[in-house]
């Protein structure tokens, strides 16, 4: 070893210092290296918010931070802890179809996408884009019948139907809701079914139900 690395001073003195970092030095940044990034993913792990569920909310009219913001406040007082994690947030996934092609190409991609993840179960969406899922015949396989989780009698006028089934409300109906949208603009609250078959999902589709239920009052 003395040959390799030379004579090693005695411990602790300066000497001994200058000796480690010269033989020893790209495993001393390796090292620390490691341990920042050890440190850098389990701050991100802590700091990053663990969603109960995820909306989605697909509009032609642009709903700024402000409306977001309240939609997301909305939901959350109407929903439980569902993950457990002692905090009760929902994602707001926000596709806005303004008109862009590239972007509402790209923008309907995640929205069809979208009915396949497991924690989106509940939509916000204007009657464009239930139609757009109507002309694709996915509506009537996708979403809960209104009936399913609301108590409430609501008119024709107020719903989205397809063959005489209720598959969405507006959420202008509710009592809660508090956003004024100038152009007019109606979003329909529906809830998506859930066809992965696991004690989790199970537990946020009827979570996700309750929460429609409680929202529309």
């Amino acid at each position: 070893m003395s040959e390799k690395y030379g004579v090693i001073p005695q411990r602790f003195t300066k000497k001994w210092w200058e000796y480690i970092w010269d033989y020893y030095k790209w495993f001393i940044i390796a090292g620390a290296f490691a341990i920042s990034l050890a440190l850098f993913t389990v701050y991100q792990v802590m700091s990053t918010p663990h969603y109960d569920l995820t909306v989605t909310l697909a509009s032609g009219h642009l709903f700024g931070d402000d409306d977001v913001a309240k939609i997301s406040e909305l939901i959350n007082a109407n929903s439980t802890d569902i993950n457990g994690d002692g905090e009760v947030n929902c994602d707001i996934s926000r596709l806005m179809f303004l008109g862009d092609i590239q972007m509402d190409n790209a923008y309907n991609t995640k929205f069809l996408l979208s009915l396949q993840e497991s924690d989106c179960l509940i939509y916000l969406m204007d009657r464009e884009r239930f139609d757009s899922l109507m002309r694709q015949g996915l509506s009537d396989e996708e979403f809960t019948s209104v009936n399913e989780w609301s108590d409430t009698e609501f008119s024709d006028e107020d719903c989205y139907i397809k063959d005489g089934i209720k598959f969405g409300v507006k959420i202008s109906k509710s009592s809660q809701w508090n956003i004024d949208v100038e152009d007019g603009t109606e979003l329909y609250l529906a809830v998506r079914r859930n066809y992965i078959d696991t004690e989790e999902t199970d537990a946020l589709y009827k979570a996700c139900l309750d929460v429609a239920r409680e929202l529309i009052k």
